[in-house]
């Protein structure tokens, strides 16, 4: 159907003009439905020459297949639709799409726009190890814009390299539904192991049927394991507490990582000590376990008595006397760990500097590993006792403390200073600080320094001091 367009005076001039329409599909390569009318899509384009027509924003050949080289620059002709298309930039969809922008993939050979790409990510992965089977739990991300669903987990027991594109797991787990932005965890056992050293691997999405990203991203690996009928026995925990009395309290926890019962050995407990005792070694304190099954661990608590007042570092090891067929003794041994008898003795246990937009923010965590308060000379102790903790902002090497005897304010000062409270027996305090810093645009090594004075009564200064650390403002 025509509609008429006639002028106002003159009826007779009326000639045909658009045709009528209700949406854009309706009118011809070059036109859009506007008021009811296929008119011209000129305005986008600002006018576009004889032979072409507006697209957008691009003025199209009418055929570019007829009219070679038509295309503007940017743009090449697609002989399916006819039309000019932007240039695409080459890529092999089996390798990795380095090649494309985050927001595409890499379809026939070409980067094209994807709106709503998945991407996975492993987060995390830990193996426990059997007698004869491997446990494997893997933490897998959705980093996409868009929901997924059947994401496919495969872990490889004993592969000597990295598995490819298509290959196939010892076992998978499939995950029914990862949102966006969510993580889960999936455990994966491969069972019937014959003894041997192995290495590890897990795959996501191995067929590629959903991840749109670097294949890296969803591979983990390798990670050694051996598989051992023999006894394999290590201390998982280790603490110590001294006391007032010259006693030093040991709280232990002993594994049997291995393949069969760990039978009549001992576990020695040694107080002091520069180096790590050796093998049959006489300890401080001895405990006797008669029989510990693969997979079960035994806590033990014991306490060494008859300490002299100072600052020293303690070790344990399970099996001391090495009676048992244990092929990986590197972990039956545990420490040191430093304490002092009837005196504070103070150490940084955590430090770190974070910077942005010209400021920095200081953190750094102090324990008292001795068995009394860290009091402070000038400030007595209990609650008015106080502690030093200074901050650097940049220095290329550790700080200095007070080398007089006694309480000194010698050193190096730092560049900010916080005040803590007495630090009792086993306990913590953190020290915080933020404030602007002037780089020149520089990274920044920063340190921190407990009782730069040597004020408290702790004889060993040893790890009052941590850094640096690299910040940038």
């Amino acid at each position: 159907m025509w509609a008429l367009v006639c002028g106002a005076a003159a009826l007779a001039a009326c000639s045909p003009s658009a045709a009528e329409c209700a949406e854009d599909g309706e009118c011809a390569r070059g036109e859009l439905c506007l008021a009811g009318f296929c008119e011209p899509d000129d305005d986008a384009c600002g006018g576009c020459p004889d032979g072409t027509f507006c697209d957008g924003d691009v003025c199209q050949p009418d055929s570019c297949t007829e009219l070679p080289g038509a295309c503007p620059t940017g743009y090449e002709c697609d002989v399916d639709s006819d039309l000019c298309v932007e240039e695409g930039r080459e890529c092999t969809p089996s390798e990795d799409t380095g090649a494309c922008d985050d927001s595409e993939v890499c379809e026939s050979g070409q980067c094209v726009t994807a709106p709503e790409r998945t991407l996975l990510s492993i987060e995390d992965v830990s193996l426990e190890v059997g007698s004869d089977e491997l446990e494997v739990q893997v933490a897998v991300r959705n980093d996409g814009v868009a929901d997924t669903t059947s994401v496919a987990v495969h872990a490889y027991a004993h592969r000597d390299s990295a598995p490819g594109q298509g290959d196939e797991g010892d076992v998978f787990e499939v995950i029914d539904t990862l949102s966006s932005g969510a993580t889960t965890t999936v455990a994966l056992t491969v069972s019937d192991l014959d003894e041997g050293s192995y290495q590890a691997w897990v795959q996501v999405d191995p067929h590629r049927n959903i991840h749109d990203g670097s294949p890296g991203d969803v591979l983990f690996g390798p990670e050694s394991y051996e598989i051992s009928s023999e006894p394999d026995l290590l201390v998982s925990s280790f603490d110590v507490t001294p006391a007032s009395n010259g006693e030093l309290h040991f709280e232990v926890t002993v594994e049997n990582a291995g393949g069969s019962v760990a039978e009549n050995f001992d576990v020695r407990f040694y107080a002091g000590g520069d180096s790590p005792p050796l093998t049959g070694e006489e300890g401080d304190g001895v405990e006797a376990i008669s029989s510990l099954a693969p997979g079960n661990q035994r806590d033990l608590a014991h306490t060494v008595t008859g300490l002299l007042d100072g600052v020293d570092q303690a070790w344990v090891v399970a099996d001391g006397g090495g009676v048992v067929s244990d092929p990986n003794r590197e972990n039956n041994l545990a420490g040191p760990r430093r304490y002092a008898v009837g005196l504070p003795h103070l150490g940084v246990v955590d430090f770190d500097v974070t910077g942005g937009g010209g400021t920095a923010s200081w953190t750094a965590t102090v324990e008292n590993f001795g068995s009394e308060p860290s009091d402070f000379e000038l400030g007595g102790v209990g609650p008015e006792a106080h502690i030093l903790v200074e901050f650097y902002e940049e220095r290329a090497n550790a700080p200095e403390a007070d080398d007089s005897d006694g309480c000194g304010f010698g050193g190096d000062v730092g560049d900010d200073v916080v005040q803590l409270s007495h630090i009792g027996p086993g306990a913590t305090a953190t020290a915080t600080s933020t404030h602007e810093v002037e780089t020149g645009g520089n990274t920044l090594r920063g340190w921190v320094q407990v009782d730069r004075g040597t004020c408290t009564r702790d004889p060993d200064h040893t790890n009052n001091i941590a850094g640096p650390v690299t910040y940038d403002p």
